[in-house]
């Protein structure tokens, strides 16, 4: 099972440390939404990352075509598209990443379940719960699959801590668990990391 950092609310200088600091020991490193938005795609081209995979948290809605070709030219190996945005909206991205032999995350945030059954035909991509912190993620993992057990690939994001990686990682359902706080609030965020890889 993968570990995904994700870092979002952090300096830019202290971005950079933490990216090198973590690559290798996550095996996602997530460039959030506000860091995006704070400091553009340009501003992680090019950070060559020797071990740990690059996801750029674009939460595309619209203009997809474009987004999805900036941010992989960037040097993105996944990238991230909002469900309840239009089914064409998600053709061309994930079109996008299959030509260019990239990753596609979906986030499921605030989605229906028909609209999920609409997205199954994009066998390929990431489905990324977005919980609320409140949620128990093992137990959503499991209501998605039950439900949609042709989805292949399984992320699941929202307060996670020790206790629900360890209880995902149990599962053996999900593919990736994305973990923020819980590493970025530690005392010692590889050390955090290296405990959390421990259980998954």
């Amino acid at each position: 099972m993968k570990l995904q950092l994700a870092i979002d609310r952090t300096e830019l200088n202290e971005t950079f440390e933490l990216i090198n600091q973590m690559d290798g020991i996550v095996d996602i490193i997530e460039i959030g939404t506000p860091l995006i938005k704070r400091f553009g795609m340009n501003a992680f081209a090019n950070l060559n990352l020797q071990k740990s995979k690059l996801l750029l948290d674009l939460k595309t809605a619209d203009e997809s075509d474009f987004e999805f070709k900036k941010g992989y030219q960037v040097g993105a190996d996944i990238l991230t598209i909002m469900a309840i945005t239009s089914f064409k909206e998600i053709q061309k991205a994930y079109d996008i990443s299959q030509k260019q032999k990239k990753e596609i995350l979906i986030d499921l945030l605030e989605v229906s379940d028909e609209k999920i059954k609409q997205l199954l035909v994009f066998d390929r991509a990431i489905f990324a719960l977005h919980n609320d912190s409140s949620i128990d993620a093992a137990k959503s993992v499991r209501e998605l699959h039950q439900k949609f057990p042709t989805i292949k690939r399984i992320g699941v994001a929202g307060g996670i801590d020790l206790k629900s990686a360890k209880e995902v990682a149990q599962d053996n359902i999900a593919e990736i668990v994305i973990v923020g706080g819980s590493i970025l609030k530690a005392n010692n965020p590889l050390n955090a990391s290296e405990k959390f890889k421990e259980v998954l």
